[in-house]
C-alpha cells in the first residue's frame, strides 16, 4: 500500500506522460500498467527523487556519528548524505530523459518541497 503522497507523484507524473487511454475510474496500478517501461522508470526515478529530496528537507537537522577509524569518529548530517543521490537522479533524468523533463521534475519536488514545509510548519504550530 503506497502512501497518498507518493500516489499523488506517481499520478502527476502519468498525466504529464499523457496517458489518458484508461478512464479515469481506473485506479493507479492499471494506469501504470499502460505506461511503457520507459515511462515507468522516467516516474520511478522522479518519485524517488521527490521523496529524496522532501526527506532531506525534513531531516536536515540530524546528526549521524560515523566510527569508521578507531581514532576518529565522523559526524554529518544526514542532509548530506542524500544530496549525493538527489544529484545522481536529476542527472540521470537529464542525460536520459532531456532537459524538459528533468525541469519538469525538478520544479514539481521544488513545489512539494513548499507544501510540506508549510504543512509541518501549521502542524507543529498546533
Amino acid at each position: 500500500m503506497l502512501p497518498n503522497i507518493i500516489k499523488i507523484e506517481i499520478l502527476t507524473y502519468i498525466k504529464k506522460l499523457h496517458y489518458y487511454a484508461c478512464p479515469k475510474k481506473h485506479t493507479i496500478s492499471k494506469r501504470i500498467k499502460n505506461l511503457n517501461m520507459d515511462d515507468k522508470i522516467y516516474t520511478t526515478i522522479c518519485v524517488l527523487f521527490a521523496v529524496l529530496i522532501v526527506m532531506g528537507n525534513m531531516v536536515y537537522q540530524k546528526f549521524v556519528v560515523l566510527p569508521i577509524l578507531p581514532f576518529h569518529t565522523f559526524e554529518l548530517s544526514v542532509g548530506a548524505i542524500t544530496y549525493p543521490l538527489t544529484f545522481l537522479l536529476t542527472d540521470l533524468i537529464a542525460e536520459f530523459y532531456g532537459k524538459n523533463k528533468a525541469n519538469f521534475c525538478v520544479k514539481r519536488v521544488i513545489v512539494k518541497c513548499c507544501v510540506c514545509q508549510k504543512l509541518g510548519n501549521i502542524f507543529f504550530l498546533i
